[in-house]
């Protein structure tokens, strides 16, 4: 497995010791980093020397700024500016910067954004993960997309290997698998 690992230098500005991290990683995913090492308090600086109570500032929360990745996006340029903030359970980002054309010929007024977070921890099997978006184009109309959900599975299936007989050239297994999660059985 290769391996990446970051240490990098950080200022007071959280967004941009951000911004410089996430073109890292991209950076080193590209030259085909599986498993990349961040420092400890990579968003921030280190201010472990000394206890002061307005560290406790820099506490995120989850889901949050560290906990929320963008992906493949149909769009990206240096000049783009993506600002993210949390209410309650709502994450909301703005893309300052981009441009699409008017959508007269498609696909040149169409974009894509993806994106993962991660889950609170202690979330127990069954767990309903609901999902939405409402997409807004610079003064038009929401655009709300259908509720995703997923469920979470964390059961591992349980398989077994039957009979297995070679006869006349031909090989033949029997497998028995259950998995509650996902509806086999």
């Amino acid at each position: 497995m290769k391996i990446g690992i970051i240490q990098q230098h950080n200022t007071a500005d959280k967004s941009n010791n951000m911004k410089r991290l996430a073109e890292k990683v991209k950076d080193l995913a590209q030259r085909g980093a599986k498993l990349i090492v961040l420092q400890e308090l990579h968003n921030t600086l280190y201010f472990c020397q000394e206890e002061r109570v307005d560290n406790f500032d820099l506490a995120e929360p989850i889901p949050g700024p560290s906990t929320v990745r963008f992906g493949q996006c149909s769009h990206e340029a240096p000049t783009y500016n993506w600002k993210m903030k949390r209410e309650g359970n709502k994450l909301s980002w703005d893309i300052e910067g981009i441009e699409l054309s008017p959508n007269v010929n498609a696909p040149e007024g169409e974009g894509y954004v993806s994106f993962s977070v991660d889950l609170k921890p202690g979330l127990k099997d069954g767990t309903q993960i609901k999902n939405k978006a409402a997409i807004i184009f610079d003064y038009n109309e929401t655009i709300e997309t259908n509720e995703y959900v997923n469920t979470l599975d964390l059961e591992a299936p349980v398989s077994q290997n039957g009979q297995a007989s070679y006869k006349d050239g031909k090989a033949s297994v029997s497998c028995y698998a259950t998995d509650r999660g996902s509806g086999v059985s």
